[in-house]
C-alpha cells in the first residue's frame, strides 16, 4: 500500500509537469467517453415524471458552469428510477455525478480536480443487482493559443462490481489540435490514453483521429480522414466451484477487447455555381476480441474457448447535384462490401474435438454481404403555386454465408418510387398529394429456406391540407395503404401462405382561438385495417381478421398571465374482431374514457413547467371497469 501511494504520489508530480487541454472531447469510442465536460453545454436543470399503467419514473439531470476569476468549476449529474408495481413489484435506480474545478495559473496552463460518482441498484438480489464507480484525479491544462491542447490526469478509481470492491490508480492524457493550417490545407486531431488499473482487472482506452482538410481552389476540395480506436474492458462472470478452488477466486474475469481501424477520404468538385459532384470512399475494420481469464484445459468444453470476431467494409459513394431557379436534381449511387469472419483461440492441452466443435459453431456466423444502390430526387417549381418532386431508390443487396451447414444465402432487391404535389392555393391554405409504390423481392438460394421466398408490394397515397389563419388553424390528412406479400412456394408448403393487409388512416389536428383567454384544440384519428389470405393471381382476398382504432382528445385552453391550462377529454378505443363465414366476430374490445388536464407554465425564457395528466375508466371485454391515473411532468431550468 505504501509502495502505491508513492506511485500515486509520483505520478501525480508528473502530470502537473506535462500539462493538459482545455476542450472537452465529445464520445471517442463506443464504450469510453472523455471525463471532461463539453464546454459547449449550457447551464440547465431538468426534471420530469411520468405514470403509465403499471410503470412510474423519474429523471433528473443537472449541469451548471461558473468562472469566479480564475477559478472555474462545473457539475454535470444525473438521477433515473423507475418502479414497476404490478403483480410482482420492482425498482431500479442509477445516478451519475462529475465535478471539476480548476485555477487558472496563466492563460496557458490550470491544474485542478475531477471528480465523479455513478451508481446503480435493483431489487433482483442478485450480485450484478448494483455496480458503483468513484473516481477521483488530479489534472492539469496546457493551452497554445487556439491550436494545440493537451491534459494529462492521474488518481484513484474504485469499482464494486458483483459484490468485489476493487481499487487502483487511473491516468492517462489526451489532447487535441484545432485548425492547424499550412496555406490551403487544415488539420484537426484528437488523442486520448488512459489505463484504469482496479487490480485484478483492467479497463483502458486508446483514441487517436485526424481530419486533413485540402482547401484548393473554388475547384476542388478535399477531405481525408484517419482513425485508431481501441478500447478494453475486464467484467467479473460465474465460475464453476473447481475453477474457483483451483485458482482461489469467486469469480472469472472475461475482458472484451474492441479495436477499430478507419480511413476516408471525400473528394467534391464544383462543375459551376450550380452544380457539383462528390466521391467519397472509405475503409473500416474492427475485432472484437474475448478472453476468460482462469481456465482448466483439462475441463475445457465448447464454451470454454474464447472468440474473436473480425470485421471489414469497403464503401464507396459518389453524387451529383445541380440547382437552377425553379429546379433542383440529386442522385447519388454507391457500393458497400463488408466481410465477418469468426474464429475461435485455442487452448493448449485442451480436448481437439471440443475446439473443433467450437470453431465449427462460429464459423457457421462467417458471412460476406454487397450492397449496391442508387437515388434520385427530381423537384421542379412548376409555378410559384406548385411544386412537383420525384424520388426514386434501387438497392440490390447480396449475402453469403461461406459455410456448408449455413443456408442464410440470399439476394434482395428493393425498388422504391415516390411522387408528391405541393399546391398553394392561398397564403392561408396548401395541399399536399402524395403517392408511393415499393416491392421487395428476396430469394434465398438453397432449398432449405427457399419457402421463405417473397415478394412484398407496398402501394400507399395519401392527402394533407394545412390551413393556417388568424383565429384558426388545422392540419388534416388521409391515407390509404396495401401490403402485397406473395409466397413463391406457396403451393408447395402450407406454411406460409400470402397475405394482403389494408389500412385506412384520418387525422385532424386543429386549434380555434376564440377570444384573447381561451382556445379550443383537438387531435384525433381513426385507422381501420384489414388483413386476409390473398391470391396475387386473381387479386382476390379471403378476410380473417379486421381492426378498428379511435382516438379523439378535444380540449379548451385558458391563458391567464404566464399559465396555460387545458382541460378537456379523452377518448380511445380498440376492437379486434375474427371473420367467421365472411360474418365479423368480436374477439377484443378496449376502452377508455375519461378527464384530461394540461399545464404549459413559461414563468420566463429560462424557466419552464408543464404538466399532463389524465384519469380513466377502462374497459376491457365488458368486464369490471377499471380505473387508473397516468401523467407526465416536466421541469425545466435554464441556469
Amino acid at each position: 500500500m505504501k509502495k502505491l501511494s508513492l506511485n500515486i504520489i509520483f505520478f501525480t508530480s508528473l502530470i502537473f509537469c506535462i500539462g493538459s487541454a482545455e476542450s472537452v472531447f465529445a464520445q471517442l469510442s463506443a464504450d469510453s467517453t472523455s471525463f471532461f465536460f463539453p464546454l459547449n453545454k449550457v447551464n440547465r436543470l431538468q426534471i420530469s415524471s411520468n405514470k403509465h399503467l403499471n410503470t412510474l419514473n423519474f429523471r433528473g439531470n443537472i449541469f451548471y458552469k461558473k468562472q469566479v476569476g480564475k477559478v472555474n468549476f462545473a457539475v454535470d449529474g444525473g438521477y433515473s428510477s423507475a418502479y414497476f408495481f404490478a403483480t410482482q413489484k420492482s425498482f431500479r435506480s442509477s445516478h451519475l455525478i462529475n465535478t471539476y474545478a480548476d485555477y487558472s495559473l496563466f492563460d496557458w496552463l490550470a491544474p485542478g480536480f475531477y471528480l465523479k460518482r455513478s451508481y446503480y441498484n435493483d431489487d433482483q438480489r442478485l450480485a450484478i443487482s448494483s455496480a458503483e464507480v468513484n473516481q477521483g484525479m488530479l489534472y492539469t491544462k496546457f493551452k497554445l493559443k487556439n491550436i494545440f491542447n493537451v491534459i494529462s490526469f492521474g488518481g484513484i478509481s474504485n469499482n464494486i462490481q458483483a459484490g468485489l470492491n476493487d481499487t487502483g490508480p487511473i491516468y492517462g492524457v489526451e489532447g487535441n489540435i484545432y485548425q492547424l493550417g499550412m496555406e490551403d490545407l487544415n488539420i484537426n486531431g484528437r488523442f486520448h490514453y488512459s489505463n484504469e488499473d482496479i487490480s485484478p482487472r483492467k479497463n483502458s482506452l486508446r483514441n487517436v483521429s485526424f481530419i486533413l482538410q485540402t482547401l484548393g481552389n473554388k475547384v476542388f476540395r478535399n477531405y481525408l480522414s484517419a482513425g485508431y480506436d481501441e478500447s478494453r474492458k475486464d467484467f467479473y462472470t460465474s465460475i464453476d466451484s473447481t475453477l474457483s478452488s483451483t485458482f482461489n477466486v469467486t469469480n472469472n474475469i472475461e475482458s472484451r477487447t474492441e479495436t477499430n481501424y478507419s480511413i476516408e477520404d471525400k473528394f467534391r468538385v464544383f462543375l459551376s455555381k450550380k452544380s457539383f459532384f462528390d466521391i467519397s470512399g472509405n475503409i473500416r475494420k474492427k475485432i472484437v476480441d474475448r478472453a476468460k481469464r482462469y481456465i482448466l484445459p483439462s475441463l475445457a468444453t465448447t464454451s470454454s474457448f474464447d472468440p474473436t470476431v473480425n470485421r471489414l467494409s469497403i464503401n464507396i459513394a459518389g453524387s451529383f447535384s445541380h440547382r437552377e431557379e425553379n429546379l433542383q436534381l440529386t442522385v447519388n449511387g454507391g457500393f458497400n462490401s463488408r466481410e465477418e469472419t469468426f474464429t475461435v483461440k485455442n487452448i493448449e492441452g485442451a480436448n481437439d474435438i471440443f475446439y473443433s466443435l467450437r470453431q465449427n459453431q462460429e464459423s457457421k456466423k462467417d458471412n460476406v454481404s454487397k450492397l449496391e444502390f442508387v437515388t434520385g430526387t427530381f423537384k421542379y417549381n412548376l409555378s410559384s403555386k406548385n411544386i412537383l418532386v420525384f424520388s426514386l431508390y434501387q438497392r440490390k443487396l447480396k449475402y453469403d454465408t461461406p459455410s456448408e451447414e449455413n443456408f442464410d444465402d440470399r439476394d434482395e432487391l428493393l425498388t422504391m418510387l415516390r411522387i408528391r404535389f405541393t399546391r398553394k392555393f392561398n397564403p392561408f391554405f396548401l395541399m399536399h398529394f402524395n403517392l408511393e409504390g415499393s416491392q421487395n423481392h428476396l430469394v434465398y438460394i438453397f432449398a432449405e429456406r427457399s419457402s421463405n421466398n417473397n415478394i412484398k408490394r407496398i402501394l400507399k397515397f395519401n392527402g394533407e391540407g394545412v390551413y393556417r389563419g388568424k383565429y384558426v388553424t388545422s392540419t388534416n390528412s388521409a391515407e390509404v395503404s396495401a401490403n402485397y406479400t406473395v409466397y413463391d412456394f406457396e403451393d408447395i408448403t402450407q406454411n406460409y401462405q400470402s397475405f394482403a393487409f389494408r389500412q385506412f388512416i384520418a387525422k385532424d389536428s386543429s386549434s380555434i382561438r376564440i377570444s384573447p383567454l381561451f382556445t379550443f384544440t383537438t387531435f384525433a384519428y381513426t385507422k381501420i385495417s384489414e388483413q386476409g389470405e390473398f391470391s396475387w393471381k386473381s387479386f382476390s382476398e379471403k378476410p380473417f381478421q379486421y381492426r378498428s382504432e379511435i382516438y379523439a382528445e378535444p380540449s379548451l385552453f385558458m391563458t391567464i398571465k404566464l399559465f396555460n391550462i387545458g382541460v378537456g377529454l379523452r377518448y380511445y378505443e380498440l376492437k379486434n374482431y375474427n371473420y367467421s363465414l365472411l360474418q365479423l366476430t368480436p374477439v377484443s374490445d378496449y376502452s377508455s374514457l375519461g378527464p384530461s388536464l394540461k399545464i404549459v407554465t413559461p414563468f420566463s425564457k429560462y424557466i419552464q413547467l408543464s404538466f399532463y395528466g389524465w384519469y380513466e375508466f377502462v374497459n376491457l371485454d365488458n368486464a369490471k371497469s377499471k380505473k387508473q391515473t397516468n401523467f407526465n411532468l416536466s421541469f425545466y431550468w435554464n441556469l
